[in-house]
């Protein structure tokens, strides 16, 4: 007689997938695999294999009486193949079923605690201790941000099945999405779509500049953002390893709009071509407005769809 439920709870460590497995599923193909399994021994016309009650029973018949056999009476080589099937189509199970709980995931963030980190390769549990792993190898994010022990947000940005059935998650800190989660989780008039992303654009472990704005006039969707004393996105950057953050109100005033994406820097000059924009600025200002490796004009330059030429104003 075998247990369907025993079998469950010995092979299963995590407890969410038993309840949604479909045990009588389960106990019709491994019915199947076993009458195989028993139809190659010699003697196969002495057992009566039936489902009843979440167990699968094997009677081994003895002229007019029926005997129910336990798993382990039966001879070595079928206990070794049956063991080996159950295994099997649990496995199988599993993995169907690991596959579709992080498919509905795609596209969110989760939250996941470090546990090992082995050549750059992160590894990690979340909660129902599925192990899964990221690589920072050549990505721009310093090894000495993650603490084992330590809990992470990511990005689950693909899940798919390859060649060997093996359920591949592909898991991102850097994509533009990720930050977009973030101020939702953090910002609930973000999530509830009364404050509007406009346009996300980054460089990862560097600087992150959001375009924001509400159809609510009552709102500020800036201070709203920041939080009392900027508590809200201190969180995010926290989360980004203190990355800076600059958030931009949007405005249909295309001087306006360039004027906020260099706040604070006061511009003296500005002509505003098809596919460039010449701005010009005090001398002093020119460095800190270009950034460290041109960061910031990059940044500004990828929102406005335009190349940024920063000059000194001369009178």
């Amino acid at each position: 007689m075998i247990n369907i439920n025993k079998l469950l709870n010995f092979f299963f460590k995590k407890k969410i997938y038993i309840k949604k497995i479909n045990k009588e599923k389960i106990l019709l193909i491994l019915k199947e695999k076993i009458i195989k399994i028993l139809n190659n021994e010699k003697k196969n016309k002495k057992y009566n294999i039936y489902i009843k009650d979440n167990n699968l029973i094997i009677e081994k018949l003895f002229l007019k009486k029926k005997k129910i056999v336990k798993i382990n009476n039966l001879n070595r080589n079928i206990i070794f193949l049956i063991k080996k099937e159950i295994k099997n189509l649990i496995n199988k199970e599993l993995n169907n079923l690991k596959y579709y709980y992080f498919f509905k995931k795609k596209n969110k963030i989760i939250h996941i605690k470090l546990i090992n980190i082995f050549n750059k390769i992160l590894i990690f549990k979340d909660k129902y201790e599925n192990e899964l792993y990221y690589n920072i190898k050549n990505k721009n994010i310093y090894i000495n941000f993650f603490i084992i022990g330590n809990l992470y947000f990511f990005l689950v940005k693909k899940v798919f099945l390859n060649k060997n059935n093996k359920i591949i998650i592909i898991l991102s800190r850097n994509d533009k999405l990720f930050i977009k989660e973030l101020f939702k989780l953090e910002i609930p008039e973000i999530k509830d779509g009364i404050i509007k992303i406009k346009k996300i654009v980054r460089i990862p472990g560097f600087k992150t500049k959001i375009v924001i704005y509400s159809k609510n006039k009552n709102i500020d969707p800036i201070g709203t953002c920041l939080g009392f004393k900027g508590i809200r996105i201190k969180f995010i950057k926290k989360e980004l390893n203190n990355e800076r953050i600059d958030l931009i109100k949007y405005t249909k005033n295309i001087n306006l709009y360039i004027e906020r994406l260099l706040y604070p820097f006061k511009i003296k000059k500005k002509i505003i071509l098809k596919e460039k924009i010449y701005l010009f600025f005090k001398k002093k200002l020119l460095s800190k407005i270009i950034g460290i490796n041109g960061v910031n004009i990059k940044l500004i330059s990828y929102i406005l769809k335009k190349n940024i030429i920063i000059n000194e104003y001369k009178k």
